[in-house]
């Protein structure tokens, strides 16, 4: 994946669960609508609702010794 990849799979409305492997989409529920499935045909291109997943916050290291 490069950093320009705009697929649902990088998208921060992307929630894992559903009926399907590809999740559903929350975008729709921030705009008082019902969230909705993703399809198999968007899920690796995107769409004009494509947002940032916030970054994860690193886990510290621990010295083994």
């Amino acid at each position: 994946m490069t950093e320009n990849n705009k697929s649902c799979w990088t998208c921060g409305f992307q929630q894992i669960g559903g009926p399907t492997f590809l999740g559903i989409c929350t975008y729709f529920s921030t705009i008082g609508k019902p969230n909705k499935d993703i399809p198999p045909g968007t899920v690796d291109v995107g769409c004009k609702y494509w947002k940032a997943r916030p970054a994860k916050a690193e886990s510290p290291v621990e010295d083994p010794g």
